[in-house]
């Protein structure tokens, strides 16, 4: 390789006092820098080596081109790697509806499917026609109360029917929600209701509500609420950048953050992505909260491909048998659970899922143990380990348990429209296999160029 005058090589001569020696030198003044490379054969292979050679090459590159380079800023990847991760590894691009907004896309499927069913709740259920007239209803009369588009409304609410309308009818208005948890601790419901600067609150009676602090002047019990007056509504136009909701993260290291998610990032999780394929017939059960972020793959992944919805109290999900006695009766065909769930109900019966077409599990290290025992117990089973931070909207990169053999379970590859870098403390591409932090991005991050 020639450099500017400059003519490589390397050679190893195993001599060596420590595991690696890299020596650059000019022999006889003739301008040709040879680099030799004495290694520990217990620690490095030849062909560890032949793949360090290319990448010691272009460090020295750099340094020739530019004497005034700085560290941080020198790349250890080949043009050639980098190509690679950028164009190769990342090129997950699909289309996509991503001009539409979540709710044209909701009222476009009531169109198409107004009589299927929509959600179910303890044996009580709503068609998508059914589902919009609620939403309408709800839409009219928080608008009667003020609630406007960019407001945000938080939804103090535990799985129910009258939970899936208030989302509905919150983004009908143009408006975000704010998904909270029943069980948050008071001070906690009173930071996120402050630090995201609430418009309404909406409860039903039957929670033992007895917030003291401040809250928004606008509070809707939706116990109270006739659905059957003004269900017609015109929704507000929405941008793709607008916001849909903010959920907040767990504070486990500090104070809890609000993230906020655009339409456009809901769709990229949902609509024509390739880590799942939503089929007629298919029924997603959701399993977390409406504040935990899954939520957004369960209810909108049903709700925008016309599939059916099932909620399940948290007291019934805890319950092994209960649980697989429920996804078998109701043809359950489209799971995804917490890790240590699925550990919990793997030791109960790795058999239970045989029903299932697709299985994710998620949310931290998992045991490749149990997950082999799953799948070996369920050959047929779209099995796959899914990953991704808040920020990022529920995925960020999945990865399909089809070879057991490999004795761990890895991370996977980015989902459609997303990438996944691995980059130096300095933000520079490491070369594949070398250590370093690990960024994700969604749909936006392809018009943004790494160092």
């Amino acid at each position: 390789m020639k450099m500017d005058g400059y003519d490589a090589d390397w050679l190893s001569n195993h001599c060596i006092s420590g595991d690696l020696d890299i020596n650059i030198y000019d022999l006889n003044s003739k301008s040709a820098a040879t680099v030799s490379y004495d290694y520990n054969l217990n620690k490095y292979t030849k062909e560890d080596i032949e793949a360090m050679h290319p990448r010691i090459l272009r460090i020295i590159e750099q340094i020739i081109d530019n004497k005034d380079i700085l560290l941080k800023d020198i790349e250890i990847i080949t043009p050639s790697e980098k190509s690679q991760i950028l164009n190769d590894f990342n090129d997950t691009k699909k289309d996509y509806p991503k001009n539409e907004s979540v709710i044209s896309l909701f009222e476009k499927q009531v169109l198409d499917t107004p009589n299927a069913i929509a959600v179910n709740f303890e044996g009580t259920s709503l068609t998508y026609k059914e589902l919009n007239e609620k939403a309408n209803s709800l839409a009219n009369d928080l608008k009667s109360k003020g609630v406007t588009a960019h407001d945000v409304v938080a939804l103090f609410l535990d799985k129910s029917l009258e939970a899936i309308v208030s989302i509905v009818a919150t983004l009908k208005l143009g408006a975000a929600y704010l998904p909270i948890d029943i069980s948050y601790p008071t001070h906690r419901i009173s930071y996120m209701l402050k630090d995201a600067n609430a418009k309404a609150f909406l409860v039903t009676s039957n929670l033992d509500f007895k917030l003291t602090l401040d809250i928004p002047k606008v509070i809707v019990d939706l116990s109270s609420i006739i659905y059957a007056k003004n269900s017609k509504f015109v929704s507000s136009k929405v941008a793709p950048s607008d916001l849909a909701y903010i959920i907040y993260t767990s504070g486990s290291t500090g104070t809890p953050k609000g993230v906020m998610v655009s339409n456009q990032a809901i769709l990229r999780l949902v609509q024509n992505t390739n880590y799942v394929t939503f089929s007629k017939g298919d029924r997603i059960l959701q399993t977390g909260t409406i504040a935990f972020d899954a939520s957004t793959f369960e209810i909108w992944g049903a709700l925008l491909n016309g599939l059916e919805l099932f909620l399940l109290k948290k007291t019934d999900l805890l319950n092994p048998q209960f649980f697989s006695d429920y996804i078998h009766k109701n043809n359950i065909t489209t799971l995804f659970l917490t890790t240590a769930l699925f550990h919990k109900f793997c030791e109960y019966n790795p058999k239970m899922f045989d029903r299932l077409k697709y299985l994710f599990v998620g949310g931290e290290a998992s045991s490749f143990k149990h997950f082999k025992l799953v799948k070996d117990s369920n050959p047929n089973l779209i099995f796959a380990h899914v990953y991704g931070p808040t920020e990022n909207t529920t995925f960020s990169t999945y990865y399909n348990i089809e070879d057991t053999s490999l004795g761990f379970i890895p991370i996977g590859f980015p989902i459609a429209n997303s990438t996944c870098y691995v980059v130096s403390t300095s933000g520079t591409l490491v070369p594949t296999g070398v250590p370093g932090e690990l960024w994700v991005g969604g749909d936006r991050s392809f018009s943004w160029l790494l160092k």
